[in-house]
């Protein structure tokens, strides 16, 4: 055999062996990163369809000194820690079993006539709860069918429940998570597969005795 067939030959085994590797390991040649953002999009397609839950009036809550975030403008959390409402909403009993307002008008009938100072928030909750590092599936017997095309969506929060009968704390907010995990300019999580990552490891951080909850944040536009 003369030396260009010789090479012919070692070239076909180079291939066979590159076509070998790519069928008895497919992910081989993927980076690390990239195999788990396709995991997380393959797991948040299977998740189940958040369910709306009801609407809250919150006074707006632009960041304040002791944020250290350039990239946060406001705080537009699911918990009133921070972005508070109204102070006497619970004694005036319009709300539903989740400590939110079934409709606008419900809604309304707290502000007592000051409703120009409040931005109206929605909320659709993940019928799914994090505890103790499993996360369990959680009935949900709230479904709003209420038109809120109106509303513009601002990102995700987790947002944890231990032993009030409403929900607690934000901690990207309260218990300044957002200096580990990546928010938005509401202090929100962006995209659904980042939020569920955050979500099945936040437990890890200790701040909240948890469970955990995901919400979807809605928030009407301004005229």
């Amino acid at each position: 055999m003369d030396k260009k067939g010789f090479e012919s030959v070692l070239t076909s085994l180079a291939l066979l062996s590159i076509f070998l590797i790519i069928i008895l390991f497919p992910g081989c040649g993927t980076s690390k990163l990239n195999r788990k953002t396709d995991k997380d999009i393959s797991i948040a397609n299977k998740l189940p369809a958040p369910k709306m839950i009801g609407f809250f009036p919150k006074l707006p809550c632009p960041k304040t000194n002791w944020l250290k975030n350039d990239n946060v403008k406001e705080i537009c959390s699911v918990s009133d820690c921070i972005a508070g409402g109204p102070e006497d909403w619970i004694e005036k009993r319009e709300h539903n079993e989740l400590g939110f307002f079934n409709n606008e008008e419900k809604m309304k009938k707290v502000l007592d006539n000051e409703e120009e100072k409040y931005n109206f928030y929605a909320y659709k909750l993940y019928p799914f709860k994090l505890i103790n590092k499993k996360v369990e599936d959680v009935p949900i017997s709230i479904d709003l069918k209420e038109d809120i095309s109106d509303y513009e969506f601002l990102g995700f929060d987790i947002v944890c429940k231990s032993s009030s009968a409403f929900f607690e704390c934000s901690p990207l907010a309260c218990n300044l998570l957002y200096k580990i995990y990546p928010v938005n300019q509401y202090c929100l999580i962006d995209n659904l597969e980042n939020a569920y990552k955050y979500y099945l490891d936040i437990e890890i951080q200790r701040c909240e005795p948890g469970p955990y909850y995901l919400f979807e944040v809605y928030r009407k536009k301004k005229k």
